[in-house]
Order: structure tokens, then sequence, then C-alpha cells
């Protein structure tokens, strides 16, 4: 469970597009809330509008929405203007935020996005972000920012796997999750170790090196998302030439973009792919496993 169900308490209607409204149906008896699902249809020169009407008056509103493509955020925009002509006490909860790849040190495109809607009445927004907090410090000032990790789900699972500290390690596949798996070292008791990588000027990965003793026999990968699969990939090859028999990979991953099926998924030391159900996985897998985050 992640933080948001303390939010799910008090509110009285719960919005979500159609990929969370199928999540949120699953869930909706344990609450007492409305819910509805936001519907689109296009002018005749393909302009977005919405269909919703909302008639009741409702104190607390909470808004569930994926941003994975412009049209994801021009329909997100379009909710909070049929929204804010009424309502005042809305909540955001974005699971997937796209565009926070494309970051430099204090900004990225997709604070830029959550930048904009400073003009709307939002309360607060929940944002479950993994990596990068830095980028949404800036050009949010003006709005309450809750950055939220599914720590605890991964963690919990891995106690579950009853590993031996002395033959397991975390790897994270370069600095920028550093600090994360220090956190999963601490609570997990498992030391861990940090790949080197380096990307090319379109953002393929050139070359990627990591130190890794021949002592372990399981690999816990855990980073924050997998587009094409192709850095784990080049890690798992790295880890192949330390030690090539005898060993156990499990990737853990908060957002599965999952752009092609990774080729990883073909190697025999891989046991599990796990990801959080924060988006829809395009690929089936028997080495796939999907954990709720509600």
């Amino acid at each position: 469970m992640i933080d948001i169900i303390n939010v799910l308490k008090n509110t009285q209607l719960v919005i979500c597009d159609s990929y969370n409204y199928n999540k949120m149906k699953v869930i909706r008896k344990k609450y007492n809330f409305k819910l509805l699902e936001l519907k689109f249809n296009n002018y005749p020169c393909s302009e977005l509008f919405i269909k919703n009407k909302i008639n009741k008056s409702f104190d607390n509103i909470l808004l569930i929405s994926n941003i994975l493509t412009g049209e994801d955020y021009i329909k997100l925009l379009l909710c909070f203007y049929e929204l804010n002509n009424k309502y005042k006490n809305i909540t955001l909860f974005i699971p997937y935020l796209g565009y926070c790849r494309q970051h430099k040190k204090n900004i990225s495109v997709g604070g830029m996005l959550i930048s904009s809607f400073k003009i709307f009445k939002i309360k607060e927004i929940y944002l479950l972000e993994p990596h990068c907090n830095q980028i949404f410090i800036n050009p949010t000032k003006d709005l309450l920012i809750n950055i939220i990790k599914p720590r605890e789900i991964f963690i919990k699972y891995i106690k579950a796997l009853n590993f031996s500290s002395s033959d397991s390690i975390l790897i994270s596949p370069d600095r920028g999750f550093e600090d994360d798996i220090k956190y999963f070292s601490k609570y997990l008791n498992i030391d861990y170790i940090v790949g080197d990588k380096k990307r090319k000027d379109d953002g393929k990965v050139e070359k990627i090196k990591i130190k890794l003793d021949v002592i372990f026999k399981n690999i816990l990968i855990i980073d924050d998302l997998i587009d094409t699969g192709d850095t784990i990939t080049n890690l798992i090859n790295q880890i192949q030439k330390h030690k090539k028999s005898d060993l156990s990979i499990f990737i853990f991953c908060c957002h599965g973009v999952l752009s092609k099926k990774p080729e990883f998924l073909k190697y025999k030391c891989v046991k599990k792919l796990i990801l959080t159900d924060s988006i829809k996985i395009k690929h089936k897998s028997k080495k796939l496993e999907i954990l709720n985050l509600l």
C-alpha cells in the first residue's frame, strides 16, 4: 500500500482515466466514494472535449491520471477546466508522469508540466516518482508536491525470498538511483553496488561497467523505469562476464514502460521481473510479476 490510501479515506469522488478506473473498481468496496471514468470526444476539427458532467456537490475530489503522452496532458487540463468552476478541494495523483527523463539539475519537462497546474485550484499533488526528486522543486513552489515511492512494496517482496545476505547483492544500474539503493540496503541488510552507465546523445546506453565479486549467487537489480530494457540487458551481460553459472537475477522496477519486450527475459539466469501496476504492461511473460500499488 502507498500513501495515497490515506487520501482515499476522506475522498467523496474519485475521477480516473480508463486504466486507473478499472483498478479503482476493485478497491471501491473498501471506501465510501463515488467513482467516475473520464470520457472524451472530438469536435469536427479534432479538438478534444470532456463528456462528463458532474451535477452533485463534493467537498473532496481525487483525480487519478497517468501522463504518458501529450494527449493525456491535454485531457487532464480539460478535466481541471471543467472542475475548477465548482470545486476547490482537488487532489491529483499521477502514478506515472512521462518526460521526467528529460531533465537537467533543477528542472525537467515533467516538472514544467506539473508547474502548469498552478493556475488551477489543486490542494496537493501525489507523484509516484522513485527517482529525480529535485526536478520538481523549483517550478512547483506554489504547489504541495508529495513524492511517493514503492520501496516498502519491493522490500516486503524481497524479504519473502529469504535470501542470505552473504551471497546476495543489490545493484543499481547508475548513480542516479544511488540514494534509493542505499535505503534498500539498510532495511534488507544486503550490500549494494552501483553501475557506471554512459549514454549517447540520443539517450541510448553506450556502455555500462560493474565491479562484481564472484561469490554472489543472488543478484537483485532495482531501477525506476524500464523502457527498451537495453540498460538491464547490458548490465546482465556485464554480470555474466564475472559469473556465468549458479546465478539467480531478480529485477525490480517501478514503471514498466516496456516499449519493446526486454531481451533479458530470455536469459536463464533471470528468474523474475517485478513491476508495479503504475501503467498498463504491454507484454506477457511467465517471468513477469505485477505488484499492486493500492
